[in-house]
């Protein structure tokens, strides 16, 4: 019994990265998908750096206006334009595209399962929000890969590298004002 302990730790720390994985896909999909959940996967910070995307490659509106057709399509009543700021030229997205680069391949996954599939291929419909949560939890796996390699390259035995990479995963987030206020 002891034996087939040690062979489940030893093999679950050297394949933390993929467990976190699955256990974070788990709870993204239960806590997001359900009911109507999925309208707001993409908002915030988040819908200013995504909206180059259907920008560029649906709408072909560089100006953005095509957000207050998006914004009564999906019942949204927090002005998703405030990422938008006027200048002589006209509105600039003030967020970088860094982020929008990086989504690409999962936004084209989406835009090509709506097509297929027959969804709405608007840029935000059901598909869309499933390819952004579904990038989410790669880029997770990547860096949580890079991270436990690096941690690795430190002598650090398997199982402390697993620990940290839960810790850094699950780890709870506080803020100044929380471990203030005690």
């Amino acid at each position: 019994m002891i034996k087939i302990a040690k062979v489940l730790l030893n093999f679950s720390s050297k394949y933390i990265c993929e467990l976190v994985l699955v256990i974070c896909i788990i709870l993204t999909f239960s806590q997001q998908i359900s009911d109507d959940k999925w309208k707001g996967i993409i908002r915030s910070d988040g819908l200013g750096y995504y909206a180059y995307l259907p920008a560029v490659f649906i709408y072909h509106d560089y100006k953005f206006d095509f957000l207050k057709a998006v914004d009564s399509t999906y019942n949204r009543s927090n002005n998703s334009d405030g990422f938008l700021k006027k200048k002589p030229q006209g509105r600039v997205n003030k967020y970088y595209i860094g982020l929008s680069i990086l989504w690409l391949p999962f936004f084209l996954l989406g835009h090509f399962i709506s097509l297929l599939l027959g969804g709405v291929p608007d840029g935000y419909s059901y598909y869309y929000q499933l390819a952004i949560v579904f990038a989410a939890n790669v880029y997770l796996w990547i860096g949580i890969k890079c991270t436990r390699k690096l941690i690795l390259q430190y002598s650090v035995s398997e199982h402390i590298a697993a620990f940290i990479i839960l810790l850094i995963v699950f780890g709870e987030q506080r803020s100044s004002e929380t471990i203030l206020e005690g």
